[in-house]
């Protein structure tokens, strides 16, 4: 599944490896490789986020896995929206490749 926000191929690479949120926690938050999940342009206010931090912490609510998602709240702190460089690069890139 293409996905029209997702700019880097390698991210949709690894989505498509995955079966389980539980995995993509293991991965993402318990091993701290949180930069798995990519940024992606939210539609509705124009901002870079990991877009994926948000829909695991809604399936880890779904579950009632309530300690789950207390450590995806204190990734998601810090490293949920992009950086304002990684903001002006992301935009930079958008436009570069679908408005030239």
């Amino acid at each position: 599944m293409n996905h029209p926000f997702i700019i880097d191929e390698r991210f949709q690479q690894a989505a498509d490896t995955f079966l389980t949120w539980d995995q993509l926690y293991t991965i993402a938050v318990e091993g701290g490789f949180c930069s798995i999940c990519e940024y992606c342009l939210d539609p509705k206010d124009g901002v870079w986020k990991r877009s994926a931090l948000q829909w695991m912490l809604e399936w880890f609510e779904d579950q009632e896995d309530y300690l789950k998602c207390a450590k995806i709240r204190d990734v998601m702190k810090d490293r949920y929206v992009a950086p304002p460089e990684e903001q002006l690069r992301l935009n930079q890139e958008l436009k570069r490749r679908y408005h030239d």
